[in-house]
């Protein structure tokens, strides 16, 4: 997968029930990771940054990212 680094030592090994892989990048609002699923099925997870999770305005924005996301098609969306 292009765009992949390494992982960090601060990231995240596990959020959720996703195995994170690899980096692909951070942004002002948060940061992509490749994660897999138990068997194997990869997703992109972006997590918001722990600076702006306290902010009301940043978590709206970011679950309106989610709930924007719901209306593609599975195969060209990652949730």
């Amino acid at each position: 997968m292009p765009g992949r680094a390494e992982l960090l030592p601060e990231d995240p090994r596990q959020v959720g029930p996703y195995e994170i892989l690899a980096r692909v990048g951070s942004g002002g609002q948060g940061t992509v990771y490749v994660g897999a699923v138990p068997g194997g099925v990869r997703v992109a997870i972006k997590v918001l940054h722990s600076h702006l999770s306290l902010d009301e305005r940043a978590r709206a924005r970011f679950l309106g990212e989610i709930e924007a996301a719901k209306l593609g098609a599975p195969f060209c969306t990652a949730v």
